[in-house]
């Protein structure tokens, strides 16, 4: 088993009275940072750097307490004239950023999910990094994953930088396998195995199911989940060359189809949805799912929380026959608008956070994998934790949707393709067949229109 500076932004939110100032609310130029930083002039002393910088960040992270509220500490002890304004906000696909910078005033950094990142910099509304993790500082471009370096590239330049990805697993709960006279520390490794263990870790009483074996969207990632087995099967979502769609594939029918067996070996979509009006961390918490597919943070995010004393098994999403090993994962990152007024105090901050010890006491806190591939493999991180361990084994094949131009909308039609299946009765070939044709025609369309 693997057992801050920005111009006056009053009017542009409505939510900008929950915003919190941190340090000092002087909001001076900084003019010739951008020559400090490089060398090309004598260096500016710290305390002559003075900027207010606006960042609008996923509420998970705050950077107004706890560990982000340190890191910002720490940014201020070196440019005691430096302030952050720390707004939390839930913009995974951009759409805030998209807003205000067509307004003129958009944040100065802004989180959203990594695979928009080649939407903004095409559509020319982010900076490119490249230039600024050239200077040598705290931010290495070579040091960071390449299954995060994929997404956030777009024709040799870099946008955007990632600092706090993830990747999935299978959880085990120990009482189904237990009453099921399985050990839960030695999960299934393959699909067939997937399959018997979740007829035997199935449970019904009265007629009515009462533990799931094996729900395959029984996860965060809700439907989404079906990618995992596809990618494992040799499944890849557009050509080479990001131009055709390639999701009408025999990769794609082989993982539909396994996931439609495992599904009526309990007993069919209608018995396995009823259980999921409770949530799915207390079903597994309560030992009413006896698998649960979900990033390594869930433990401490959700299951910790519900049941301290909870035991439960890992190990990396069981493998088809000749199957390769693949993973499906998140990826929070950061960007620079270019509409912003205050890049290099922008950029001063995503080397703060960057900075080892910071971004240690980051990923301790939140659970998450480390961006950067020397700290996630050194023994700093590591501490011979299995758990970990197996966190950083899985990040080379770490996949999130097409990162593409457009990806938000290339999205939709992916997620939602199960559910034709499982809801609307169309086959798994004419699901596929379907969803290929509306992703490719969004795809058309964010490239023709730029």
């Amino acid at each position: 088993m693997s057992a801050v500076a920005l111009r006056d932004v009053r009017g542009i939110r409505r939510g900008a009275t929950r915003r919190t100032v941190i340090g000092s609310s002087a909001v001076l130029a900084l003019a010739a940072t951008s020559a400090c930083e490089r060398g090309d002039e004598a260096p500016h002393p710290p305390a002559a750097i003075s900027a207010k910088l606006v960042i609008w960040g996923n509420p998970t992270f705050p950077f107004d307490k706890d560990v982000g509220g340190e890191i910002v500490s720490s940014l201020r002890a070196r440019y005691p004239n430096l302030s952050v304004e720390f707004a939390p906000e839930n913009d995974s696909l951009a759409t805030k950023l998209v807003a205000s910078s067509a307004g003129g005033v958009p944040p100065d950094l802004d989180s959203t999910s990594g695979f928009m990142a080649q939407t903004l910099g095409y559509k020319g509304l982010v900076l490119a990094l490249d230039d600024y993790m050239k200077r040598g500082r705290g931010v290495r471009r070579d040091d960071i994953w390449p299954s995060l370096l994929n997404e956030m590239t777009w024709r040799g330049s870099t946008y955007g930088l990632p600092y706090a990805p993830d990747v999935r697993l299978i959880y085990t709960a120990k009482d189904p396998y237990t009453r099921a006279g399985l050990d839960y520390t030695r999960p299934p490794k393959t699909w067939d195995e997937m399959l018997e263990v979740a007829r035997k870790t199935t449970r019904t009483e009265g007629g009515e199911l009462v533990t799931v074996g094996f729900d395959p969207y029984l996860s965060s990632s809700n439907t989404n989940a079906w990618l995992l087995p596809f990618w494992q099967a040799g499944g890849e979502l557009t050509n080479k060359e990001g131009t055709k769609v390639t999701l009408a594939t025999e990769p794609a029918i082989k993982a539909l189809t396994w996931i439609q067996q495992v599904i009526d070996a309990q007993g069919g979509w209608p018995a396995l949805k009823v259980p999921r009006a409770k949530n799915l961390y207390q079903r597994f918490v309560d030992g009413q799912a006896a698998h649960l597919v979900d990033t390594f943070s869930i433990r401490s995010e959700s299951l910790w929380p519900l049941d301290k004393s909870i035991q439960f098994g890992y190990a990396p999403y069981p493998l088809p026959a000749g199957g390769r090993r693949a993973n499906l994962g998140g990826n929070h990152t950061f960007f620079i608008p270019k509409e912003s007024k205050q890049q290099e105090a922008a950029w001063l901050f995503l080397q703060e956070l960057y900075d080892e010890p910071n971004l240690l006491k980051f990923v301790d806190r939140y659970d998450r994998v480390p961006a950067t591939q020397s700290l996630a493999k050194s023994d700093r991180f590591l501490r011979n934790d299995p758990f970990r361990k197996l966190m950083i084994e899985e990040m080379p094949g770490r996949r999130w949707f097409i990162p593409l131009p457009g990806a938000a909308d290339l999205r939709q039609p992916i997620t939602d393709l199960p559910t034709q299946i499982l809801e609307k009765g169309v086959s798994i070939r004419e699901a596929l067949t379907q969803a290929q044709a509306a992703v490719q025609a969004a795809l058309d369309q964010a490239l023709r229109i730029g």
